[in-house]
């Protein structure tokens, strides 16, 4: 009886979906990523300020569309993987094992705790001291004269863009039949400054920019009449504002406020554009 007076609403089998506009674009120096905020299960909106820009690593971020638990999970994944590679600096006062110091192609040092005679065929041994604990291998980026007191050990460089983008491709296509998410990745890195890749269907594709969502279709000849090389950083991210309140304005999946992440090489900075500070256009 009461199934019959208070039947359950359709949107609650609705899968949730970030039926949405997310887009990337590379200028000179670095890379703006821009999305909208709304997240929709069949006709109801179930959320209205959802940040769709997930960080994978310092420097590297993605835009997410498609199924909302979907495109959240594999950006977890990626983002716990890419952890390993997080730069950090330890300390040691005290030494106790032997650690022998080996010159690198980029001019970096080596640490390895092995004997010596292992140490000869894969480079020049330049100090051998006591160490306090075992190291497989670290990084420190700058040999110096003198082995200090206070060893300053800085581990790995951050991940390339590319290699964010590849976890993310794997991901998608070797599990394309149960997912139904679209990411586009984007990101700084020093080997090859800003990049843009999108990772549709398992896809992996480097472009100057990229767009998705179901918005995305309303823009698509906004995107190819304004968009320019060599952008500056202000022109690029007014041009990802200016498309994303256009395909807020048409496209019913899309809305709330505008989510805009700056990538360079000093590191990324957010932003978020509340909807009356959104630009107004003529037809609005």
């Amino acid at each position: 009886m009461s199934e019959e007076l208070f039947p359950e609403p359709e949107w609650l089998s609705e899968e949730v979906k970030t039926g949405t506009t997310i887009i990337a674009v590379t200028f000179d120096g670095g890379v703006v990523l821009g999305s909208d905020s709304r997240v929709s299960a069949g006709e109801a909106v179930v959320n209205r300020v959802m940040n769709k820009l997930s960080p994978l690593h310092d420097k590297i971020y993605c835009a997410l569309s498609g199924s909302a638990a979907d495109a959240q999970t594999i950006a977890e994944i990626v983002n716990y993987q890419l952890d390993v590679h997080r730069p950090r600096t330890q300390y040691h006062r005290t030494f106790n094992k032997d650690v022998i110091l080996l010159t690198s192609p980029d001019d970096n040092v080596v640490v390895k705790q092995k004997k010596k005679q292992h140490l000869h065929e894969i480079g020049h041994i330049l100090n051998a001291f006591e160490f306090d604990k075992a190291w497989d291998r670290t990084v420190l980026r700058k040999i110096k004269e003198k082995v200090p007191h206070d060893l300053s050990i800085e581990v790995e460089d951050d991940p390339l863009v590319c290699s964010a983008a590849t976890l993310v491709k794997n991901i998608s296509y070797k599990y394309k039949e149960e997912l139904s998410a679209h990411l586009i990745v984007a990101g700084w890195d020093k080997k090859k400054g800003g990049q843009v890749y999108a990772t549709l269907s398992g896809l992996l594709t480097s472009q100057p920019f990229a767009i998705g969502g179901s918005g995305s279709f309303y823009i698509n000849g906004f995107v190819d009449a304004e968009y320019r090389k060599n952008m500056t950083k202000r022109e690029c991210q007014e041009f990802v504002v200016n498309a994303l309140t256009l395909a807020m304005g048409r496209d019913g999946s899309s809305g709330g406020v505008a989510y805009v992440v700056t990538i360079d090489k000093d590191g990324a900075e957010e932003k978020c554009v509340l909807g009356n500070e959104l630009p107004k256009f003529f037809d609005q």
